[in-house]
């Protein structure tokens, strides 16, 4: 039995959830051990796909211990090895999407099963297709969708899990300006309310939404515009044009062919007019 234990965040969830559902038959030999998010990340898949199993709630602790504190940490890690001492034998393979190898080996330790992890070489995508292709087959990500003609709708999310890498109100304006004057109808995705002060200017304004709701809305739209978050990934995976900034030197989960084809940009960029303008041109048609 293969295992993969899909237990970080939405858009590593997705990135292997697409690479499986890419692999076809192959994965019928590999049981999905995850969290509640990788659930529902699965529900938005053009073919949806639950976990075999979901042991934790969100992230578990011992993946985010500045979050959750070294007491939580551990009481997740229990939760695992207890999980493996029941769910695992000799003849298994599991697959951690994260090292290190150490804090790994320990939560399962004793069942004597094969142990891979994925590791941090070259981007998000790469490093998972590298690895998981002895299991499921060589299955290599297509580069980002390109734009195509004059864009009629576009949805913006500026939010990140991480602060910094988040757009600011004022980077907001500037973007919903560019596409006004092309007469593209915008949709503003606002997490947690923090770019209230832009939804009067918007064409639609999407306060908290429910996951679902946002990932029809971005499906639906023409371009998308966001940082390094969940959304560029879900964009690359419904094959939405993208443009996405990045902090600088801090791009390992761009989509494959993102800053090839001109779809990447850093977030100091967003205030040079000389690099901004002629690449919204393009984009935005």
């Amino acid at each position: 039995m293969i295992t993969l234990l899909s237990l970080l965040g939405y858009g590593d969830a997705l990135i292997t959830a697409a690479l499986l559902e890419r692999a076809g038959s192959a994965v019928e030999r590999v049981r999905i051990v995850g969290t509640s998010i990788t659930a529902k990340v699965g529900e938005l898949l053009e073919q949806p796909r639950a976990p075999d199993q979901v042991l934790f709630d969100e992230v578990p602790a011992f993946y985010a211990l500045k979050k959750h504190g070294p007491v939580q940490a551990l009481k997740d890690a229990l939760t695992l090895r207890r999980w493996s001492q029941s769910h695992v034998g000799p003849s298994d393979t599991l697959i951690f999407e994260k090292p290190p190898s150490v804090r790994n080996r320990w939560m399962v330790s004793g069942r004597g099963a094969t142990i891979i992890e994925i590791p941090k070489h070259t981007t998000v995508y790469q490093d998972r297709a590298e690895v998981l292709a002895p299991l499921i087959g060589n299955h290599r990500f297509p580069p980002v969708a390109l734009p195509t003609g004059k864009a009629k709708t576009m949805l913006i999310n500026p939010s990140s899990r991480i602060a910094e890498k988040a757009l600011t109100v004022g980077a907001v304006r500037g973007l919903v300006e560019a596409a006004r004057v092309r007469d593209i109808a915008i949709t503003l995705v606002d997490v947690d309310g923090t770019f209230a002060a832009v939804a009067g200017e918007v064409d639609h304004y999407l306060l908290k939404p429910a996951l679902a709701d946002a990932a029809r809305a971005l499906k639906a739209s023409d371009r998308y515009i966001g940082p390094d978050s969940f959304f560029l990934h879900l964009a690359y995976y419904y094959r939405v044009p993208e443009l996405v900034f990045f902090p600088e030197g801090s791009n390992y989960f761009r989509p494959p062919g993102l800053f090839e084809q001109g779809c990447g940009l850093y977030l100091k960029d967003l205030e040079n007019p000389a690099t901004l303008n002629p690449r919204l041109d393009w984009f935005l048609g």
